[in-house]
């Protein structure tokens, strides 16, 4: 995994890249960033339906479909990029990854560029016990429904998937 060459990248708060740092003397440049129509990029649950209390386990994979390698970015804090959320049927956020304790939390904007070579997948994995609660306020299992999972890759896109909790 290289680092940007000009040293850290951050995202300001309307999504737009800020590299710091001094550029390291005699640093290869990156290959350009991934484009979305270079890569190809899942959303996916280990199972279609889950009994309550048991994990859901989301993957999200980025694949290089190109022809050239191509540049995408990582969050440092994990849970920014690539983005881990899960909505309810009202479209209300129930979990994301940057939550601590199945409350809502911040994630760090600090991003790494990551090289993806044609062909190469790159896939990170995260897990949700269905436990949510308000900010300070009480955390419970969530209702049964059907639930939505969302990720997305800094700058490039992302992609979905529906999955349902059920009783009996």
């Amino acid at each position: 995994m290289a680092l940007v060459a000009a040293g850290a990248l951050a995202t300001t708060a309307m999504g737009a890249a800020l590299v710091t740092g001094a550029p390291r003397v005699g640093a290869a440049a990156a290959p350009p960033q991934c484009s979305p129509g270079a890569v190809h990029i899942v959303a996916a649950t280990d199972h279609t339906a889950y009994p309550p209390g048991r994990t859901v386990t989301m993957t999200a994979s980025i694949t290089n479909v190109s022809r050239a390698a191509c540049t995408f970015y990582l969050g440092y804090d994990p849970g920014y990029s690539p983005v881990f959320n899960v909505t309810n049927v009202q479209g209300t956020t129930v979990w994301d990854r940057c939550w601590r304790h199945d409350e809502p939390a911040a994630c760090f904007d600090l991003l790494k560029a990551r090289t993806l070579d044609p062909g190469e997948t790159y896939s990170q994995t995260a897990t949700w016990d269905q436990r949510s609660g308000p900010d300070g306020g009480p955390v419970r299992q969530v209702p049964q429904g059907q639930y939505t999972y969302t990720t997305d890759f800094a700058h490039i896109g992302g992609d979905s998937t529906t999955f349902d909790i059920i009783v009996g």
